[in-house]
């Protein structure tokens, strides 16, 4: 059995599919396996972000969103994510199997291709605001186990906001950072419709707007998460890009990033755009 590192203990934890969350302050929340976490079931409900690993901060392109919710009395989870490197997940509120004994989470995921995911999770801090396990993590191809992901400690946020409607319609705007993985530094517009497919726009030479620029364009937003693909013309490449909506307000919508340069040193990427009526 390999025991995946580096970037495959980020990228593959989002896989594994694993998380929890729950309320209480930083001090009240420390808590050990030998002591249970209270209405633990009622804390995890909410949409959470990863944020953390292993006191490290996640780059935006290898966040996952994770939804607890109860339904009918029973607990649901519901996983986004849309790693590139590991596998080509693309995944938009997975159902996930989930079962609780005390401060053990066991989450298991089952995907069409005959691959499964279970993480296991000892929940060791808890907040409101965020929450802290120790998980680790087996990889199965019909039903075999092939990869295992060394334990590491894990941190996410809660997220506030869900703005999968609030980014529907056309926006204008550029990047505002100095650095940006794929933009040119110009004006463009952005079509993000209902059916999960979204429109990317240049200017052309008269001044007109032109969409010739992607062939393809998919995406989905799962709280502040944004997720998105597509392919240029003439080229059959697949390039993928998240970013993390920052604020929707007043017809204003902000972005930001945690990205990776090629030397390896990380800069935040910023995008401002406004609503066109």
């Amino acid at each position: 059995m390999n025991i995946l590192r580096g970037f495959c203990v980020t990228a593959l934890t989002c896989c594994a599919l694993a998380f929890l969350a729950c309320s209480g302050n930083e001090s009240a929340g420390k808590t050990a396996e030998n002591q249970p976490i209270g209405n633990l079931s009622e804390k995890l409900v909410g949409k959470w972000i990863h944020a953390e690993t292993d006191g490290a901060p996640v780059l935006t392109n290898q966040k996952s969103v994770r939804t607890f919710a109860l339904e009918d009395s029973v607990m649901k989870v519901y996983n986004s994510m849309a790693l590139n490197d590991v596998g080509a997940w693309w995944e938009h509120k997975k159902n996930m199997d989930i079962a609780i004994d005390g401060n053990r989470i066991i989450l298991k995921a089952k995907y069409d291709n005959g691959k499964s995911v279970t993480t296991e999770m000892m929940v060791t801090a808890i907040t409101d605001k965020d929450m802290r396990f120790d998980a680790k993590t087996t990889l199965f191809n019909d039903g075999e186990a092939y990869a295992e992901i060394a334990p590491r400690h894990e941190r996410f946020v809660r997220v506030e906001k869900d703005y999968s409607q609030e980014i529907l319609g056309v926006w204008e705007g550029h990047v505002t950072s100095e650095q940006s993985a794929y933009d040119d530094h110009k004006q463009h517009r952005w079509e993000y419709r209902d059916d999960g497919t979204y429109s990317y726009m240049g200017l052309t030479e008269d001044g007109e707007w032109e969409e010739d620029v992607n062939s393809k364009g998919d995406y989905f937003v799962d709280g502040n998460l944004l997720c998105t693909r597509w392919k240029n013309v003439g080229d059959s490449t697949e390039h993928r890009e998240w970013w993390e909506i920052e604020s929707i307000e007043n017809d204003v919508m902000n972005w930001t990033a945690l990205r990776k340069s090629e030397n390896d040193s990380l800069y935040t990427a910023t995008f401002s755009m406004h609503r066109v009526q």
